[in-house]
């Protein structure tokens, strides 16, 4: 559990960087790619930290792991608007 937070913490960390750099009009690739990977992994792990709870019946993880996945996706749809946005904003 704390390292699929830790993990979420480095994307997060990724999706910072690559704002500023898409802020001051710079490319932001280099970033990009390895933020995408760390939002995968630390999903899929999620995924089965969720799983290997409800199967050994141990509720309270179970209910971390659906909150730090819940924050994951948001943290993706508002990377997702934001990159989306300057995208927009650009043309």
């Amino acid at each position: 559990m704390f390292g699929s937070a830790n993990q979420l913490l480095a994307a997060l960390a990724f999706l910072g960087i690559a704002s500023f750099l898409i802020k001051q009009g710079r490319n932001a690739n280099m970033i990009m790619l390895p933020m995408m990977f760390m939002f995968a992994v630390t999903l899929v792990a999620l995924i089965l930290v969720m799983k290997a709870n409800l199967s050994s019946g141990n509720y309270f993880l179970l209910i971390l792991a659906v909150i730090i996945f819940v924050l994951g996706i948001i943290l993706i749809t508002e990377a997702w608007k934001i990159f989306i946005g300057k995208k927009n904003t650009s043309n």
